[in-house]
């Protein structure tokens, strides 16, 4: 019988298995050996697959027990195989973290697209070592976010907006709740005063009116936001990741960075899947990332703001320019701002973050707004958020202020061995207005 205790411990894989000695059977158990296996012993877990269930009773049961009881749950769609499709709705209905591979000849189904998918060939060594690291960094990710986002629980939680239910403390589905809200009770409002408006008691209407006054201040303000592009607001950084993860799935065209040196980002654990992600993009013809960093020259000004060491920002801007070149990012889209940017701030072609830089405190800890470009038809949105930091803050990817890099290894040989003279250039700089100030 199942063991719901040994839950935690199990990596159940579900595949197309096919009969002792076929080539599908030999497939799925090398892709079990040779990649899911290794990944999931060094994540304390056992692996677990359908014909391996000896005990008695009927086995249909005890699969689904595993589906919606097991720690993580991995897919290989290869073959796209029905009971696989089958077995996967119900763990994506479970909400518990799965991962999902694919033989790299074949298409990813129309309905996981939005999805990652991570592909391999068994043929190719180098091509089974990166899908088992993305594999580790997948299922780390999912066991650690859960709830795990999946078409079942995005079409939950639009339901729960549509019946004004709490969906849980996500700021962006709770404003557009209540945009949702602002627009049915204008719409009845409206209806009332032009039908019914002579018919009703006059109590009534002295509680419509009330009710009215009540409320004019909210709906102005959920108007405004509407009109901005605001789609939510974060107290912190380290929050919205879930923001930039759609926003990447989403894009199919262009994304830019800009920051001081993008240490979080490039460098940070906790973003390991949305570097993934944008390595994945990179693969994709035509599509282009790019950074602008400070230019090393003026990193102290901003360490000084944050009472950090001199050098130290720089050397972050070295490692990150490290990080892009390891990504095989042309170095053309790399650019680094002489100044220090006020904002750090992602933009794709229809969604922005960005979180301001405040004085004396570092930025992944302060407030977050989300914004959005796209003008829908039956919606009154300027959108001037999106476009006013569009146009004032990466516009200045393209002036005089934006030196764009040579090559990565000299640029970074040239900032290792200038860091020191950069420091010693910011330091005179303010001794040279203390001394001013003092006289």
């Amino acid at each position: 019988m199942y063991d719901p205790q040994s839950a935690e411990k199990i990596c159940f894989v579900i595949s197309a298995i096919g009969k002792p000695g076929s080539e599908i059977r030999r497939h799925a158990d090398r892709v079990r050996e040779f990649m899911i296996t290794p990944v999931a012993n060094k994540m304390g877990l056992e692996v677990l697959r359908a014909d391996d269930i000896t005990h008695s009773g009927v086995i249909t049961n005890q699969v689904i027990q595993h589906l919606l009881e097991d720690k993580i749950v991995v897919a290989d769609l290869t073959g796209h195989n029905p009971n696989v499709f089958y077995e996967l709705a119900l763990r994506h209905a479970a909400e518990k973290a799965f991962a999902h591979l694919i033989s790299r000849d074949e298409p990813v189904p129309f309905d996981l697209a939005h999805l990652r998918v991570i592909e391999y060939d068994l043929e190719d060594v180098p091509s089974v070592r990166e899908a088992k690291t993305r594999l580790e960094a997948n299922m780390r990710a999912a066991i650690q976010n859960a709830p795990v986002e999946s078409p079942v629980r995005v079409t939950t939680r639009l339901r729960n907006i549509q019946f004004f239910k709490d969906p849980g403390g996500d700021h962006g589905d709770l404003l557009a709740q209540r945009m949702h809200q602002y627009d049915e009770i204008s719409s009845t409002i409206a209806d009332l005063k032009n039908i019914l408006n002579d018919a009703i008691p006059n109590f009534v209407r002295d509680q419509k009116e009330s009710m009215l006054r009540s409320y004019s201040n909210e709906f102005e303000l959920v108007k405004t936001i509407r009109e901005s592009g605001i789609i939510g607001v974060s107290r912190r950084r380290s929050t919205v990741r879930g923001f930039l993860n759609s926003a990447i799935d989403e894009e199919e065209k262009e994304i830019t960075f800009v920051g001081s040196s993008l240490k979080g980002l490039l460098q940070n654990n906790e973003y390991e899947e949305i570097r993934l992600k944008l390595v994945d993009k990179l693969r994709q013809p035509n599509f282009q990332i790019r950074f602008l960093l400070t230019h090393p020259i003026f990193a102290d000004f901003r360490a000084k703001q944050e009472h950090r060491k001199n050098g130290w920002i720089g050397k972050e801007i070295i490692a990150s320019l490290r990080v892009l070149n390891q990504w095989g990012l042309d170095s053309k889209n790399v650019r680094l701002y002489l100044g220090t940017p006020t904002a750090f701030a992602v933009k794709t072609s229809r969604k922005m973050l960005i979180n301001p830089y405040p004085y004396r405190a570092q930025a992944f800890e302060s407030p977050c707004i989300l914004v959005r470009s796209d003008r829908e038809s039956d919606l009154e949105c300027s959108c001037y958020f999106y476009d006013h930091f569009n146009e004032a803050h990466f516009g200045a990817w393209d002036t005089d202020l934006a030196i764009q890099i040579g090559s990565f290894d000299n640029t970074i040989a040239e900032f290792e061995k200038m860091l020191s003279s950069y420091s010693q250039i910011v330091n005179a700089v303010f001794a040279q207005v203390t001394q001013r100030d003092e006289a």
